[in-house]
């Protein structure tokens, strides 16, 4: 799998692409004050003051994943609800851990929602170490939004 920047015509579809990644790995377990910022708007608003920090597959105007990084966090991780169980998470995973070794990021970390089992399950999967659960604040447009959370861990090698 192949990342690049996200490009103008990316933008309203990867906001689409998140929003839903989103509704289905966290809608029924997540806060209901949390769910009502997660709109459509504020995942396209996110992207748009992150573009430099978000990597994209698939053609433009067309993404099937997306990943942003801060530093050497993987802090989102999405494959489209058509792309996924086509072996498109592993591809991406992989492909992330080469662009964050390409950047010198040799130990990564990311977080999972407490109750998003499916996602807990692929990071294992994929050679991530559960360290436990950590209060983490997440961005909201009403501000800091504090979350019990998964903290995985994995030690990078080429």
């Amino acid at each position: 799998m192949i990342l690049r920047f996200v490009l103008d015509e990316d933008i309203k579809p990867l906001a689409q692409l998140w929003f839903e990644g989103w509704q289905l790995g966290h809608a029924d377990t997540a806060p209901r004050a949390l769910c009502v910022l997660r709109t459509l708007d504020s995942f396209e608003t996110r992207i748009r003051n992150n573009l430099t920090d978000c990597l994209v597959a698939g053609s433009p105007s067309v993404p099937i994943a997306f990943v942003r990084i801060k530093e050497a966090e993987i802090d989102q991780f999405y494959v489209a609800p058509q792309a996924l169980g086509k072996g498109n998470g592993a591809r991406l995973m992989s492909a992330t851990e080469t662009w964050l070794l390409s950047r010198g990021v040799t130990n990564a970390h990311l977080y999972c929602a407490e109750k998003n089992v499916r996602a807990a399950g692929f990071y294992s999967a994929m050679g991530w170490t559960n360290c436990g659960v950590v209060q983490k604040d997440f961005e909201t447009s009403a501000g800091p939004y504090p979350l019990s959370v998964i903290r995985f861990e994995k030690a990078l090698s080429a």
